[in-house]
């Protein structure tokens, strides 16, 4: 049986998967890339409606896995949620200029989580 983790992590990238399952790409805090999936993320009674968002903070419990690929999520919880970023535009577009591309994100030394959250 696959152990569960639990991260704290940024949501850099969130792209359809299914009618109701989103991929999510996230910053660690150690700084590294976790791809996962959310499955039933929109359905009417998901409990994880609300608790990820662009750019946000959120508590992560997923499933471990031998081989890489996407992980699956078992819970997800905000932990600061940044709501300036859906509204003002300036701030979205300078937090782009950090992450030209998701993966500028994960360049090695780049960016800390929590130097990421200081600076918003």
């Amino acid at each position: 049986m696959n152990a569960i983790l639990k991260t704290t992590a940024i949501a850099l990238r969130i792209a359809p998967y299914s009618n109701t399952s989103r991929i999510v790409v996230w910053l660690t805090e150690e700084g590294e890339r976790l791809a996962t999936i959310i499955k039933g993320a929109l359905r009417p009674k998901s409990l994880f409606i609300g608790e990820y968002d662009l750019f946000n903070t959120s508590e992560v419990l997923y499933y471990q896995r031998r081989e890489d690929g996407l992980r699956i999520v078992r819970e997800c919880s905000l932990l600061q949620d940044r709501p300036r970023f859906r509204t003002d535009w300036r701030a979205y577009a300078s937090r782009q200029r950090w992450f030209r591309t998701p993966n500028d994100a994960f360049m090695a030394g780049n960016f800390h989580v929590k130097e990421i959250a200081e600076k918003t």
